[in-house]
């Protein structure tokens, strides 16, 4: 497997629960365009002072906006956090520990 470091910064100005995190997939397949089999976060913090991130290192991301991220080539998981627009929602099924969040935000 191959080990690829990729950070996604929405560009939303979110409400409360609002992230700047990074995360590091677990890849297998055609370099290019690899299929991912896991990504967890490894950096998570709040875009304001003030304001809370409900994402934790170590959360593994299962989906986007219902679209799973297991399982599916990067270029198109990456498509999926390019479609997320200023306001709109947006939602994270993470496992954490042996546990499933639901993370929702703006």
């Amino acid at each position: 497997a191959i080990l690829v470091v990729l950070l996604f910064s929405p560009n939303s100005a979110w409400a409360e629960s609002a992230c700047d995190f990074g995360v590091a997939p677990e890849t297998s397949g055609f370099l290019l365009n690899p299929i991912i089999d896991k990504m967890t976060v490894t950096r998570a913090k709040p875009l304001a002072s003030g304001k809370t991130c409900s994402l934790m290192i170590g959360d593994q991301i299962l989906e986007l906006n219902q679209h799973a991220v297991p399982g599916t080539r990067a270029l198109k998981v990456r498509g999926y956090f390019n479609e997320v627009k200023d306001g709109e929602l947006y939602t994270l099924k993470v496992k954490r520990g042996d546990k499933i969040v639901l993370i929702s935000t703006k």
